[in-house]
């Protein structure tokens, strides 16, 4: 069942996505980009049951590809549900904007409920 989010900044926009799709919205210089990506996540697990370790770092891994384009966000930062960023120049994700390091991005980004709940 989809799933419709408002984004954040500026106001007054919304996000549909999939039960198995990110949702993320760049903010590039005041411009919104948004789209809905793909997620894998291996091992669900039995419900009520603790995720074992390796599927929650493949979690893990599947959403900072999907953000950054390379592996490293925290699960803090993933919890938070916004990134910024020093020079976004450097993110391999943002690349398709052509961006300088003096460019303004911010990124906030929703992780499906159900598999949010396996990060906390």
């Amino acid at each position: 069942m989809a799933k419709t989010y408002n984004i954040p900044k500026p106001p007054g926009g919304t996000l549909t996505c999939g039960d198995n799709q990110l949702g993320v919205v760049h903010v590039v210089n005041g411009e919104v980009h948004a789209s809905c990506n793909n997620i894998t996540s291996s091992g669900g697990g039995s419900p009520g049951r603790r995720p074992s370790k390796q599927s929650l770092t493949a979690l893990e891994n599947s959403i900072s590809k999907v953000l950054l384009g390379e592996v490293g966000i925290k699960r803090s930062t993933l919890l938070s549900g916004r990134l910024t960023y020093d020079d976004p120049s450097k993110i391999k994700a943002l690349r398709e904007f052509g961006l300088s390091s003096d460019d303004k991005v911010e990124t906030y980004f929703f992780i499906p409920e159900r598999l949010k709940s396996r990060l906390e």
